[in-house]
This record gives structure tokens, sequence and C-alpha cells, in this order.
């Protein structure tokens, strides 16, 4: 989930604040409304003084050969086709010609293979296994001490096991099996594409429980790849190497370094830097150097404060740990244009928006006016993905951590962490 999608959920999240029969007031005294905390019969809002609910059927998608349900359990919509919809603007006609499984399309499947088979990402096809590893036949991982690095291809997989931190995904995977026989520290990545990384006491869909780590993107790798990092106790594990969706497959670089009875601390080490475990983060490619952020930089290193279109930048990282600028005032750096920008103040719990809005309009969270009927994202959390995994672990915090460079802890050490997945569905 990218960092924008979190945002606007943490400002939904604040927005749904309100619970049954409390009141939704404005600064112009206008009429309260009763929140009933009811997904289907819509959200309520002030507008022009009075009380309405934006929108009044929230399911409604606007296609007509689509038959629109709501779930109240789930706060979630359903669009089924009727009849021939691929002839209907905005609907979605399943398509399942010869294909015995995967995606239909539609966010649905064209069905299901038997215990033992598994679906081939293209042709959708029920088969057994060809070549990669699967639950039944999984890929033997030889433990040893330190560092391997191995590669695979997923491009003839199988789909077989779900990952609990992207409970959507059809990608097939690879899958490889291994035993300890004393406590043993892992550190797992996966690269190549948009991976997912899952380990697991069993590889059965049936016992999501059995999940003990997972991960859909971290830095490092970087670049999407997925990161698992754990101490395990003696047992036989599973490791996964999935895909976001069913469109990301193909050839892949797994890395895994096994430490005795010790956990890897490289959150935020892309490079060199003490593991906590006697070895260091990683090494760099030829032609580049770790720099003292513990990333990769150019060897040499020649600073570059211009884009790919030719325009100057005014502000941020100049490629060589250096800056191209600072802003000024109440001016902030984007990042990926290297601008300074002054941006509005939004109180996004409780917007005003400058002037008023017209007839019609609302004040939206953005503190920007929109019409009532206006084809407006409408965000609700998926709660069976935010059910799935909720895991508690140990993670040590040092200077280079993500957590301390976007300020979500105010110490360094040893801190006890609640991991959890969240998915917006629009």
């Amino acid at each position: 989930m990218t960092g924008i999608q979190r945002a606007v959920v943490i400002g939904l999240l604040a927005l749904c604040a309100c619970g049954p029969d409390e009141l939704l007031t404005s600064d112009g005294g206008a009429e309260p409304c009763v929140v009933d905390e009811l997904f289907c019969n819509g959200v309520e809002r002030i507008i022009d003084g009075a009380c309405v609910k934006v929108p009044a059927d929230p399911c409604d998608d606007g296609v007509d050969c689509t038959a629109d349900t709501c779930d109240e359990a789930t706060d979630t919509c359903g669009h089924d086709p009727q009849g021939s919809c691929a002839s209907c603007s905005g609907g979605c006609s399943p398509e399942c010609t010869g294909r015995e499984c995967g995606d239909d399309g539609c966010g649905g499947l064209c069905g299901t293979c038997d215990p033992g088979e598994g679906c081939a990402s293209g042709p959708g096809d029920c088969m057994t296994a060809n070549g990669a590893g699967t639950c039944a036949s999984p890929r033997a991982l030889t433990v040893t001490l330190g560092t391997q690095v191995i590669t695979g291809s997923t491009s003839n997989a199988l789909h077989q096991a779900t990952p609990t931190c992207n409970n959507t995904s059809t990608a097939v995977e690879d899958v490889y099996a291994f035993t300890i026989t004393t406590p043993t520290g892992i550190d797992a990545r996966s690269f190549g594409y948009d991976t997912v990384l899952h380990l697991r006491t069993t590889c059965d869909d049936d016992a999501p429980a059995a999940t003990i780590g997972c991960s859909d993107d971290s830095a490092p790798p970087g670049d999407y790849g997925s990161r698992v990092a754990m101490l395990l106790q003696p047992g036989t594990y599973f490791l996964i190497v999935d895909g976001f969706d069913s469109s990301q497959l193909g050839p892949y670089g797994l890395e895994i370094t096994f430490v005795d009875d010790c956990v890897p601390q490289c959150d935020g080490k892309f490079c060199g830097g003490d593991d906590g475990c006697g070895g260091d983060c990683g090494t760099c490619d030829a032609g580049f150097a770790c720099g003292v952020d513990l990333r990769c930089r150019p060897d040499p290193c020649v600073p570059d404060c211009t884009n790919t279109d030719a325009t100057p930048r005014a502000c941020g990282d100049d490629g060589c740990l250096g800056s191209c600028g600072t802003c000024t005032g109440d001016a902030l750096c984007v990042d990926a244009t290297g601008s300074c920008e002054t941006f509005p103040a939004c109180d996004h719990d409780a917007p005003v928006c400058d002037g008023g809005c017209d007839d019609g309009e609302f004040c939206g969270s953005d503190c920007a006016c929109h019409g009532v009927t206006a084809p407006l994202p409408d965000l609700v959390i998926a709660r069976d993905r935010l059910a799935d995994e909720i895991l508690f672990d140990t993670v040590t915090v040092d200077a280079n951590s993500c957590s301390v460079i976007e300020d979500c802890v105010s110490g360094l050490g040893d801190r006890r962490v609640l991991r959890f997945s969240v998915e917006a569905i629009n």
C-alpha cells in the first residue's frame, strides 16, 4: 500500500469517529446530523444548513447492466454483471473461456483446483508441479550459517498458497522448505519483481495462523522487494516467494542469511552497517560504494541537481549525500521534482473551504469543494485483510531505521511492535 493510501485511510478513520446517535455539527450553527454508523444508507453530511446522506445509495455504480448490492457487515459493495456487460460503460464482463481457474478479470475467480493441484497463471489450467516448488513438493533449502543467494523463476509456477499480508493475490509462487534444530535467526529478502514473501509452519491455505512472517514491500531490499527477519525455534518451515497479483511473476532473486540464535537488524540499511549479529547488512554492486546513510551511491559520485526533463532542482538530495538547496519560509520540498512549494494548511478532521462552497457542494476533508454527486472515492477498510495478519514482534531501532526517519518512535533500542496490514477498498 502506498503512503498516500495510508494517509487517506487515517483521514477516513478520523472522519468516522462519531458513534451511534452522536451529532455531526458545523461552526455555522447548521442542523445537527445523527450519525447512525450505517454504511448502506449513506454518509451523513451538513450541506447548505441541512442534514443529508451523501450519497443516499453508496453502492450505485451508475451502470445499468450490473446488480448493485450492499453488505452492511463488511461495509462493501457488489456489482454483479447482468447479461452482456462488455458494452456497458463502466461494466465488467468476466472472461473465463477455456479457463479452469485464476482471475476472471472482474475481481473474481474462474474456479478453484483440486487438492494437490495449482493454477497456472497464463492458461488458467489446473496442473500439478511443473518445475517450481509447491506445497506438496517444495524445493529443499539448505540451512548453513552465512548468506546464500538463490535465483529462480515463477514463470511456470502454480498458485496454491495465498499470502496473509495480501489475501487478494492469486499470483503463482515458488515454495522452499527447511528444517532447523537449534534457535536460528533468518533474514530472507526477495527481489526481481513486485514480490510478496511469507514464512509458514505449514503450507496449507486453510491454516492462515501458520503464517509467522509476511512481507509485501520492504526497505531493504526496496524496489517492491520483500523481507522477513525473525528468530526461529527448532522445526520445519516453508518460505514462499509470491507476487502482489497475478501479473507479478518471472525471474527473481532470493538472498537468505542464517545466523546462530540472533536476528539481523538491517531496517533501513541497504549496505554496510553492523547487523547486530557479527555481520553487515550487505554490499554494493560494482561502480557503487556504501554511503554514510548506508545506501549504495555511485562511485565516484557526481552531484546532480537536474531532473530528467533538464529542469533544475531547487532542493532535496543531490545523489551524493549533499543538498540541491533548502526551502525558505513555509515552503516545503517536493522530493519528486526538487521544487519548493507552499501548501495551504488544512485540518482534515474539521475542514474549512475558503470562500465557502456553492449550492450542491460540500467541503471535503481536503479543504476543497466537491459536488454532492461527484464520482469521488468512497473508501472503506477491508476488515478481512486487517484481521488476517496481526503479528507482535520485537525490533531494534537505530538511527538509520525508517521508523526514526518517519518520526514513528521517540527513542532508539528494542521496541515491541504490532504489525498489521491495511487495505482500502474504493
